[in-house]
């Protein structure tokens, strides 16, 4: 994420700016950069902890995502509100984590397609599907379709699942509404 990198760049920036011959201000600097370093090797090991598979399939992939869109917000970066509804229910393992691809590669592609670094996702778990939209705005209105479109890659990840994607733009304003199917041995949870 864009705040890790920052962080180190700072960190490195002011490393290279120390002056041996100013002891005081030297020390001054290290301990910045090493407050630096250890906020980047900090958020580095929480990010690489939540992004496991074994972290998404421990929470689920609404609360997963909910929670990186807090982090996201946090940075100062972006704008991305997360609205959950319904009683939550998940895909078997293999699904869900698939499904949290797809749904990454999105947000992703829309965080960098989108005007303002803004982007909002809806979660609406249905007692036969669960529809996810992530919703922005692009730079300008009617713009060709060469930002975010529907990857080949991700249509065919999307049928293995049962899960559908539609990619709407109306002026400026986007959408991509991804929908799972549930199957039988798919229970109810909370949390998740």
């Amino acid at each position: 994420y864009d705040h890790i990198g920052q962080l180190l760049s700072l960190a490195k920036i002011q490393m290279a700016s120390v002056d041996p011959g100013k002891q005081q201000e030297a020390r001054a600097l290290m301990k910045s950069s090493d407050q630096l370093l250890s906020t980047a090797i900090r958020d580095l090991r929480r990010l690489t902890k939540m992004l496991t598979p074994k972290g998404i399939l421990e929470k689920g992939f609404s609360l997963v995502l909910a929670e990186e869109a807090e982090k996201l917000e946090r940075s100062g970066l972006y704008k991305m509100p997360v609205s959950v509804k319904g009683t939550a229910w998940r895909p078997d393992p293999t699904r869900e984590l698939i499904l949290f691809s797809i749904l990454q590669y999105y947000i992703m592609e829309a965080l960098f397609s989108g005007s303002r670094r803004a982007v909002s996702l809806s979660v609406r778990f249905k007692i036969r599907s669960t529809a996810i939209r992530i919703s922005y705005l692009s730079e300008k209105e009617n713009i060709p379709d060469t930002g975010t479109t529907i990857s080949e890659g991700m249509m065919k990840r999307a049928r293995l699942i049962g899960a559908s994607v539609i990619f709407r733009r109306k002026g400026r304003s986007n959408s991509i509404l991804v929908e799972i199917k549930r199957n039988a041995n798919d229970p109810d949870c909370t949390g998740g």
